[in-house]
Parts: structure tokens; sequence; C-alpha cells
């Protein structure tokens, strides 16, 4: 079942995943009321689309757009059900908002990125899109996005830049600085406030394009040249990420939009363009991010990064015919730990036994935790059968190391450790096989390691 029903309701399973904090006192269709009431009534473009699959990959396809939305991109809501984003966001524009986006729901991760929209009037517009995955429980995949304007605030900052005012009292607030370059006398002007994101005083420091690069950071350096090279030889606006080592070597990110201005015979006259500091908003991305992939409690890799990692660790494997060894451990009667102690020591003791698992093995094996007293380990360049047995006995010291640092009363922890090997499990099912042997080891016994076989 999709997120909408054929009548134009939103299904259960959508109005679970986008009310979740609402708690559970509401039924299913108070939830579908406050939703169609919410999304109805916000300022904000709403759109949700479905990843389908077509030859070429899975392309987005809507399935849902608020009022907001014919608002800002003069296409009805039947005209937006069933076609593309790029009916009102053309491909061209939006290469790389596109690759992000593609990216976030692949790692089901958030995105947010500025869109250039196409009207269906034929008005260019610019809109600042924040997108979040959505999985339902049948496996199929929604990107739900909200589009806010931000049209006036794009033009204003091109305007005052394309007149030479700096104004740059209100560009501080924003923390937006402005420059142009005149391509025929080379002559290059920044505002104020460019000149303090880059740390640099006006009066001393000569403004120049090439000196605009070499503040760039080095690995970015590539990336701000080779947008200003294609706006100038597609004349087709440009806006990106990256960062810039200031004068006091402090890195900063910068998020730089950039077009041309032409003379009356077509020809480019000057370049036009802002830098806004986003480097609060990167780390708070960071930090989102990480927190997306890590468990919250221990700080290791959660099942979603454990599984990418696996599958790079196979795929590396199989190119230098190597084994990749699948670590399955669960501690040995914990809940002792949480009866006896409370959950609060429980904590700890995790934490701890995190720490020591991390130090056990190599620095290049991955530890992730699934959820409660349950881990994994990831290794890499392993030998053969003996060699991973070593590993998982690593591990069951690891765990015993942990208990030492805890006053455990006669409580001693130990573990049960399940072994997979790439050479001897498929790719697909080393996880399960690992789990498998787990099992067998517990039934046989409180810490011990037994190999699937």
């Amino acid at each position: 079942m999709g997120a909408w029903a054929d009548d134009g309701a939103m299904s259960a399973p959508a109005i679970e995943a986008l009310t979740a904090t609402l708690g559970d006192e509401l039924s299913t269709s108070a939830r579908a009321r406050l939703v169609d009431l919410v999304l109805t009534n916000v300022e904000d473009a709403v759109v949700l689309a479905q990843a389908v699959q077509t030859e070429a990959g899975f392309e987005p396809q809507v399935v849902y757009a608020n009022q907001a939305f014919t608002t800002l991109t003069g296409y009805t809501v039947a005209e937006a059900i069933g076609a593309a984003p790029t009916l009102w966001a053309p491909t061209p524009h939006n290469v790389d908002a596109r690759a992000r986006f593609a990216e976030g729901l692949k790692r089901a991760q958030p995105v947010r990125s500025d869109v250039v929209i196409l009207t269906k009037a034929g008005e260019w517009r610019w809109a600042e899109v924040s997108m979040a995955p959505l999985l339902e429980e049948d496996g199929t995949w929604y990107g739900i996005a909200t589009l806010h304007d931000v049209t006036e605030r794009v033009e204003l900052a091109l305007q005052l830049a394309e007149r030479g005012q700096e104004l740059a009292e209100a560009q501080a607030v924003a923390h937006v600085g402005s420059w142009s370059w005149d391509v025929r006398t080379d002559v290059v002007t920044w505002s104020e406030e460019l000149y303090r994101i880059y740390a640099l005083d006006s009066k001393a420091f000569g403004a120049s394009y090439e000196a605009y690069i070499e503040h760039v950071h080095p690995d970015d350096r590539a990336l701000a040249e080779g947008n200003v090279r294609r706006t100038l030889e597609t004349l087709e606006p440009f806006e990106a990420d990256y960062r810039i080592v200031r004068a006091d070597g402090e890195v900063r990110w910068l998020h730089s939009r950039g077009r041309v201005l032409l003379d009356d015979d077509g020809a480019v006259r000057r370049l036009l363009g802002t830098c806004q500091d986003v480097t609060d908003r990167k780390l708070l991305e960071d930090d989102l991010r990480h927190r997306a992939l890590h468990d919250s409690l221990t700080g290791l890799p959660n099942r979603s990064l454990l599984e990418d990692r696996l599958e790079h660790a196979v795929s590396r494997a199989h190119r230098h015919g190597q084994l990749t060894v699948v670590l399955f451990i669960d501690l040995d009667h914990f809940k002792q730990v949480n009866d006896r102690l409370g959950h609060t020591a429980g904590d700890l003791v995790l934490v701890s036994i995190a720490r020591c698992l991390r130090a056990a093995l190599r620095p290049g094996d991955t530890v992730a935790r699934l959820g409660g007293d349950e881990f994994v380990a990831v290794c890499e360049e392993v030998r053969d059968e003996r060699h991973a047995r070593k590993l998982a006995e690593r591990v069951l010291a690891g765990v015993a190391a942990a208990g030492q640092e805890h006053d455990l009363g006669s409580l001693r922890l130990s573990a049960s450790v399940g072994v997979a090997l790439s050479g001897s499990s498929p790719d697909e099912t080393l996880m399960r096989d690992a789990d498998v042997a787990m099992y067998r080891a517990k039934r046989a016994g409180a810490g011990r390691v037994e190999l699937f076989v």
C-alpha cells in the first residue's frame, strides 16, 4: 500500500511516520485530520514523492502536494500528482541538488539544498528544500520535502552586489557577503561583510579572483574554480558549499551563489555572487548525520552503518582474495545486571564494553551495537578460521575486562560469540549465519565461541 490511498486519504503507515511524536492517545483518523490540517495551512510547499523503479533506476514520482505548492510553482496539485519533480525543477539547473537528494534517499538521511524552480508561467524562483526519507512496511521508499521560497533573499543579495551597495550592517546580520567581478577589467570588489567572513582587512588586502581562490580550502578549490568556469561558459547560475581557510587559520564553511550579468550584445560583463557563512549549519548537519548512523549510548555504529561497512568490506575481500569475518556478540545473562544494579548502571557497563571491544580488536575493524546487549564486529583481512577464532577470543577477553571496571558483586560478565566467514557463508547471509552460530554458542554454555559450519 502506498502512502496515500486512491481516494487521496493518507494511509496508516504514513500517518504513523509523520505523527510518531503525537502520542498514543490520538486515533488514526484523528492523526489523519491533524496531518491534513497542518499540511493544508503551512506556508511552505510540502511534497511527498515515491521512489519508482524505471529503466534508468529509481525516480521520484509525486503522490501528494499541498496548496502552498501551487502558490510557489503555479502547477495545480492534479498536475503534480504522478509527475517527477523535474516538472518544476529542471534537471540542468539542479544537478548538484538532485545528486544530494538521491544520496540522502540511498543513505536514509535528511538532506537540505537550494533548488532553482521554473514556474508554470516561466518565472525563475529559488527555494530551500529540506527532504527526509520515509520507509513504509512494504519496503517502499518515499521522500517528504518542504520547499521554502527564498527568491526575494537571493535576488536582493544579487541586486545589492550588482548596484555596488554593500549594506554592511544587513549583511552582517545574515552573515552574507557579496562580490562582483568585472571580467573585462578584472576588477574584483568585495563587501565589508565578505572581508569579515575571510578575516581580512579591507584596507590592507587587495581583492582579486586569484586571492579569492587561494583562500578556498585546497580540497575544495577545484569545486570553486569549476563552478565559476561553468557559469562563464553556460551562463547558468551556480550554488555550492565549500570550505575556506581564513586569514587567522580557522576553517569555515561557505554557501556560495553566483550568476553572470550580460551586456546589450549578450556578452558576459560581470560575475556577481554572494557567500554566506553556514559553518553552524554544517556542524549541525554533521551532528545529525552522526546521530543517524551511531548508537546514542555507546557512540558505536548502528545497524545501518554496520550493513554499509559490511558490504564494502566483503567487496574489498573479493577484490584482494581475502576473508571477512562477522562476529555476532550477545552478552550472557546481562538482564541480571539491570535487575540487580539498575538500568543506569547497566548503561555504564555497556559503554565500558563498547570501549573494551574497540580496544580488543584492530583499528580497521568495525564494532557496532545493534541494541540491547547485542554487538557485531566486522573484521577484514582475516587469514583463516584459526585467525577468526583468535579475534573472537579477544572479544571474550574485552567483555571480561569491561566487567572488571565495575562493582558487579557476584555477577561476572561474559559473552557468546558466533563467527561467520565470507569464504564459508554467502555474502548476503553473513550476519544471519553469525547470529545462528551465536545461539549455538549460547546453548553450549556462557562465554563460548562457535563457528558457523
